[in-house]
């Protein structure tokens, strides 16, 4: 673990990088990654590699979704590697919502913070994708 000086060094850079997810800007969410193969994988989904694979991807699941907003409770930064701690609320095109904690893991291809080498979501999504909405 870091200082809390150094985590605070990240929090500009975390409150873009959740503004474009929130925004639901898959090229802005895409340009954050490394671009000789920056991998993505949000909960047990496939992994995603390279810019445009991730922001396809991405622009899938933003178009299931009326909105997105995440709270950042916690986030730690280990040697190069960042760690987030949240809440996220979704909230479908048919008005299916959806709050849950998460815990994002990203690795840096650069200095940290930088392009994303790696981004991993841990969450629990699966409610997010039924076609119906749970009782």
């Amino acid at each position: 673990m870091s200082s809390s000086s150094e985590a605070g060094s990240h929090s500009g850079w975390l409150e873009r990088f959740f503004a474009a997810v929130d925004r639901m800007d898959s090229s802005a969410f895409a340009a954050h990654f490394d671009a000789a193969g920056g991998r993505f994988r949000f909960a047990n989904h496939p992994e995603l590699q390279g810019r445009e694979q991730i922001g396809e991807g991405c622009a899938g699941i933003f178009g299931l979704l009326d909105s997105i907003r995440h709270e950042l409770l916690a986030h730690w930064v280990a040697g190069d590697d960042l760690l987030v701690e949240g809440r996220v609320h979704y909230r479908r095109v048919d008005g299916f919502e959806l709050s849950v904690p998460f815990m994002s893991v990203f690795e840096f291809a650069t200095d940290s913070p930088g392009p994303i080498r790696s981004y991993r979501v841990f969450v629990d999504s699966h409610a997010l994708f039924q076609t119906e909405a749970p009782a």
